[in-house]
């Protein structure tokens, strides 16, 4: 209807232009009908009635207005001459500068805090700007903080700052730290659920998160295609960690639980070639042998060797179970497969043509992460343990929060 408006008044039908955004006016409260009420009421030379209508718009929740038309600059600059100091403005005009003139935006959103330190959402913005257009992460991290110490019943804040920590190579500490103390706003939506699993996964606060992952629900949507080796990585790694104390029947239950699909995941078995499926049958195996159990760890290196792995990292356990079998030729191409996949995935730039909601996108350093990560499985797989150590660390280094790189980086020194 502001289109219409827009239309009638650029050829000359100003009064029907008003007559229009009054009916509106008249059925819904709105900011943008109420800005160009007070405009047209300027222009007509009305100032009072320009006053009473900015007034009236400014008073408004600024919650659901987001201006975007460029016309709309002349209305929001005209605004500022009946209340200079009005924080809503500059938020108004942050929002339409942004996409076309995004220093400009920032500029009237700093604005806007330094009117009202207590806007949330134009903290939020300010945030976004320094972390995708600044490209400034300390400073976009901050000014996330302060939105979420003021608003910290909104989800996307959380989502949006973990993204920027996870970018930055933020302690994971911290990220799980904030996370699950944020939690019942996090279960608001997947991603801040999904990543205080992973940080959590990753800081070692297993029972926590088996709880979450058992008690929460975790709806699929566009973007979310791992969330299965989410859950195995912390069934696995509370698995390793039993092993490492010697609960070998515990750890046993664990590894089982990596072939279901809970229901609470809305994660659906399609394609029952899981290439994965070789790393939890090694683990099985291998935590069998350790209970004196060789039969049963027999049977699971078989399993692993009958997996269709196709060209993914699960090569390498594998080829773990290869060995044990004997079949030391056929482990040793899968190792090789390996390293020459790694060496060729290293890369020096990268197009990001496409991020996800709620994920950052590749960088050289996730592509990277995961190119060194592979190349170090290769390399311990043909017992080059110093130089698979290396690799690991180089991975580590690229992404902190690699959950396998840090595995296998402890289990190489």
């Amino acid at each position: 209807m502001v289109m219409v408006k827009a239309r009638y008044r650029h050829n000359g039908f100003t009064e029907e232009a008003v007559d229009l955004l009054k009916v509106i006016d008249s059925r819904v409260a709105y900011p943008t009908v109420r800005m160009y009420l007070a405009y047209l009421a300027d222009e007509a030379g009305d100032k009072t009635g320009a006053k009473k209508y900015y007034d009236a718009a400014l008073a408004l929740p600024s919650d659901y207005c987001n201006m975007f038309r460029l016309e709309t600059i002349n209305v929001l600059e005209k605004a500022k001459e009946y209340a200079p100091d009005n924080d809503k403005i500059y938020y108004y005009l942050g929002n339409l500068f942004y996409d076309k003139q995004p220093d400009t935006a920032m500029a009237n959103w700093q604005k806007c805090v330094e009117i009202n330190p207590d806007f949330a959402l134009a903290w939020r913005n300010l945030g976004w700007g320094y972390w995708l257009h600044a490209h400034d992460l300390n400073q976009s991290a901050e000014c996330y903080r302060k939105a979420i110490q003021l608003a910290p019943d909104q989800a996307l804040f959380l989502e949006e700052i973990d993204q920027v920590y996870e970018l930055k190579g933020e302690d994971v500490k911290v990220r799980y730290d904030l996370l699950k103390s944020h939690h019942q706003t996090g279960i608001k939506r997947y991603y801040p659920l999904a990543a205080e699993v992973i940080t959590g996964t990753f800081v070692g606060d297993y029972d926590y998160v088996l709880d979450l992952l058992k008690n929460c629900y975790f709806p699929t949507r566009e973007g979310v295609a791992n969330f299965h080796d989410i859950y195995v990585d912390a069934l696995m790694m509370t698995a390793q960690d039993k092993v490492t104390k010697g609960k070998y029947t515990e750890a046993i239950a664990l590894f089982e639980q990596c072939f279901e699909y809970p229901d609470n995941h809305q994660v659906f078995l399609v394609d029952k070639r899981v290439p994965r499926d070789a790393q939890s049958y090694y683990f099985l195996g291998e935590t069998c042998e350790k209970m004196g159990n060789k039969s049963k760890a027999t049977f699971h290196y078989k399993k692993a060797s009958a997996v269709d792995v196709k060209k993914t990292d699960y090569r390498f356990w594998q080829g773990l179970a290869l060995q044990k079998l004997g079949k030391t030729a056929e482990a040793k191409a899968l190792f090789e497969n390996l390293l020459e996949t790694g060496r060729k995935g290293i890369v020096e730039n990268v197009i990001n043509f496409y991020g996800a909601e709620g994920t950052t996108g590749n960088t050289v350093a996730s592509v990277n992460t995961k190119a060194y990560y592979t190349l170090g499985l290769g390399q311990l797989g043909l017992d080059q343990k110093s130089e698979a150590n290396k690799s690991f660390q180089k991975s580590v280094e690229l992404k902190r929060d690699n959950l396998w790189a840090n595995f296998m980086e402890a289990q190489t020194q």
